[in-house]
């Protein structure tokens, strides 16, 4: 995979156009419908690599260079896999004078085993398949031709490499960042030290001076991560039992909710059709002054526009109040949306009738009502008549109370005329 970034630094004559994975050369061939049984051999387009099909095999980078592979006489050591590589590192900077050898080091296995390759292929047979391919491209090799082409494409610039001895370091982490590090990793296994080597490093000490050279994450050690899992686990399933205990508490109060909807359906219904068998004028408005409910009595006395507009809504149900009644009246009605007032009583004149209006709150700065009757009306006239002289008879003992023996007898006389009136009315 590295080798896709290295080709950006040939152009010319020595340009790669493009560094294929194993994986993606099988979808290229899937996508095309490339199969072997159907497809004429051919090779590659010259020069011809010699060896280089070896390549992809961890020691095939020595056959494919020339180097020398015999144990007795080759100077390299081939190590392969991640633990072989990490150690092969370290012997190779403690021992280095006593090895006297170098190393090819392929972290990844090889490229037949590397990052680029499906992860169900055998090592040894993938292997094996490419020896027998390199021994076939070698049967009728022009080994002529191919010094030739050496000698022709060698002296390009740009194919040389050379190395410079640089050396680098990590830093050397503090103590007090070591320990958090082994802390964060031991802490949910009571502090211990398991050394299970699954992070990739031999011990839990080495992986925490990784972590404090910022090389290596906590998560890495495998332990940690399958206690921190469990945990996870335990908690998901403790919050799926809360959840379904939520879920069931929820479904009962909708239950709830839905009969509770279904009763007060009920019930507004019935309100409905109590309001708009009364024979006065009944309207009841939200916090907004929008009509909630009114009956035929109400749009009556409000006129024949009014009446023109229950046509196309019916008993007013949602219309604004204040286009409708007098401003005194919405004033009043607001009053009572927040105060707790038993009711207001007061005479208006609508549409050339004298109407008395008694409003009231039927739930605090929620609902409030108003009941219209026509003082004009031969039905209310009477009553109205015997209210009114009612409430004269109070007005007038209560200034017989005050004024005491100045109007004596005569208190008596004026109740006696006045319950007179009634009587002949009643």
């Amino acid at each position: 995979v590295a080798a896709k970034k290295e080709i950006s630094k040939y152009d010319e004559d020595i340009k790669i156009d493009s560094v294929l994975t194993f994986q993606e050369l099988r979808k290229l061939f899937n996508d095309y419908n490339i199969r072997e049984t159907f497809s004429e051999h051919s090779d590659f387009d010259e020069p011809l690599g010699y060896k280089g099909r070896a390549y992809s095999i961890s020691s095939g980078f020595m056959e494919t260079s020339g180097l020398e592979t015999d144990l007795l006489n080759g100077q390299t050591i081939t190590a392969e896999g991640a633990g072989n590589s990490i150690a092969a590192v370290k012997q190779f900077l403690s021992h280095n004078i006593r090895i006297k050898r170098n190393f090819n080091v392929f972290f990844c296995d090889g490229c037949i085993m590397g990052p680029g390759t499906s992860k169900s292929g055998e090592k040894y047979l993938r292997q094996s398949m490419v020896i027998d391919y390199m021994k076939e491209g070698l049967e009728n090799f022009d080994l002529g031709k191919w010094n030739q082409n050496i000698k022709k494409y060698s002296n390009s610039k740009q194919l040389e490499t050379k190395f410079s001895n640089k050396k680098y370091a990590l830093p050397v982490p503090g103590e007090y960042e070591f320990k958090i590090a082994l802390n964060n990793i031991t802490q949910k296994n009571n502090h211990k030290e398991v050394n299970c080597g699954a992070c990739g490093f031999e011990t839990c000490k080495g992986l925490a001076k990784a972590i404090a050279q910022n090389i290596a994450i906590p998560e890495m050690c495998v332990t940690s991560s399958q206690i921190g899992n469990r945990e996870i686990t335990h908690s998901m399933k403790k919050t799926a039992e809360e959840l379904k205990m939520t879920k069931d508490e929820l479904e009962a109060i909708r239950e709830e909710l839905d009969e509770t909807r279904d009763s007060l359906s009920s019930k507004s219904e019935a309100l409905s059709l109590l309001i708009r068998k009364l024979t006065n004028g009944v309207v009841l408005a939200n916090e907004q002054l929008k009509v909630v409910e009114s009956n035929l009595a109400f749009i009556d006395i409000l006129g024949e526009e009014v009446k023109d507009i229950h046509e196309v809504i019916p008993y007013l149900i949602g219309a604004d109040l204040k286009t409708l009644i007098p401003p005194v009246l919405i004033s009043q009605l607001t009053y009572l949306l927040g105060q707790d007032e038993a009711h207001i009583n007061r005479d208006v004149e609508i549409e050339g009738k004298l109407i008395n209006v008694m409003m009231f709150q039927l739930i605090p700065n929620k609902l409030v009502g108003a009941i219209f009757r026509n003082l004009h009306s031969e039905e209310e006239r009477p009553e109205e008549i015997i209210h009114r002289v009612n409430e004269i008879i109070e007005e007038n003992l209560r200034q017989v109370q005050q004024m005491g023996f100045i109007l004596g007898e005569g208190a008596a006389k004026t109740e006696k005329m006045l319950n007179t009136i009634i009587k002949s009315y009643k």
